[in-house]
């Protein structure tokens, strides 16, 4: 846990959305009540985050890396492909590109395979690429948080999440990968593998 939460801080500068510090951030971490969904923008009208215990809902996490997106996400596939979406989903080979943009081919593929269409979506991106996020929150109705603690609740969302999307390239996408592993290590719902399958090592995520 100590190695996650280090992980997460240490990126906090390019992972994380608006973070502010203060009490009402951590409410939200405790359980998204007290008015929490204000925080919440763009997206699926009639519902929030706040009934999120009630709904399944799709986190998306964005993590471009600039330039070096794709070399980053070459090294992170090799030697096991640790993300769960084949050539047989997606129809052609998962391409770097696919990952640092979250292409909406990867999205609808990771969707149907896990038969999550039509499910309420959250996205979680680091601000580099405006215009990707804002097309994929157009396209699946997708929600933003943009209050304080940012990047902890956004966090704190991948790992509550029925389903979880993210780049393989990311330690943020790994760490919330591990806690899913470690929490429900036959069914951890997210495209993230830890060492090949399930109840593998969380740590090879």
């Amino acid at each position: 846990a100590g190695e996650a939460a280090g992980e997460a801080a240490g990126e906090a500068a390019g992972e994380g959305s608006s973070s502010r510090g203060g009490r009402r951030g951590l409410r939200m971490l405790g359980g998204f009540d007290e008015g929490g969904s204000s925080w919440m923008h763009g997206g699926q009208a009639g519902w929030s985050v706040a009934g999120s215990t009630r709904w399944p809902f799709v986190v998306i996490h964005l993590r471009s890396f600039g330039p070096n997106c794709a070399v980053r996400v070459r090294r992170a596939l090799r030697p096991v492909d640790k993300q769960w979406i084949s050539k047989a989903d997606l129809g052609r080979a998962v391409e770097p590109s696919d990952l640092c943009t979250m292409s909406d081919e990867y999205i609808d593929a990771a969707l149907a395979k896990a038969q999550a269409q039509g499910w309420p979506v959250v996205l979680a991106h680091d601000r580099q690429d405006m215009e990707r996020a804002n097309q994929i929150i157009r396209r699946y109705g997708a929600q933003v948080y943009s209050g304080p603690m940012g990047l902890w609740v956004d966090f704190l969302l991948m790992a509550r999440a029925a389903y979880f999307i993210g780049n393989p390239a990311s330690s943020f996408s790994a760490n919330a990968a591990r806690v899913r592993h470690v929490v429900r290590p036959h069914a951890p719902a997210t495209t993230l593998r830890c060492g090949g399958g399930p109840g593998a090592d969380p740590a090879q995520c």
